[in-house]
């Protein structure tokens, strides 16, 4: 078993390898792949299994490439351009895990959530980022 994990990590050497917009690419691929199978009849079936290929095409493409400077800009693009998506989602994340305990509350001055304790009233509170004193209900 050593034998085969060194000989694929000898043949990676130097390659790029796996990045979130390969993970994204993948996921993204296998979604339309599997919408693309329950529409075989018709026309967008077919084309939904065309991205889809051309999708695990690229992503293989990007996974064995050697310019690493290149594929590296490609996923720095990407992850800039899902910055506002990514912290949202981990908002909603954080908003459901403490959901019994704490409330977020974004602040009015510049956009941030703060993380307070539920039911306290009418409480001041002073965000992390700009230090803007607001009341709130919580």
């Amino acid at each position: 078993m050593n034998k085969i994990r060194d000989t694929i990590a000898r043949f990676m050497y130097g390659r790029y390898g796996v990045d979130e917009l390969n993970n994204f690419l993948m996921v993204l691929a296998l979604v339309l792949n599997f919408v693309g199978l329950f529409n075989r009849g018709n026309r967008g079936g077919s084309i939904l299994s065309s991205i889809s290929l051309f999708l695990f095409v690229f992503l293989i493409f990007r996974m064995f490439s050697k310019d690493v400077g290149k594929r590296s800009a490609e996923n720095r693009k990407f992850l800039d351009s899902t910055k506002p998506l990514r912290n949202r989602l981990f908002v909603f994340k954080m908003q459901w895990k403490d959901r019994k305990t704490h409330r977020y509350v974004k602040c009015e001055n510049c956009g941030t959530y703060n993380r307070v304790p539920k039911n306290l009233g009418k409480i001041k509170i002073r965000c992390n980022r700009c230090k803007h004193e607001f009341i709130k209900r919580v």
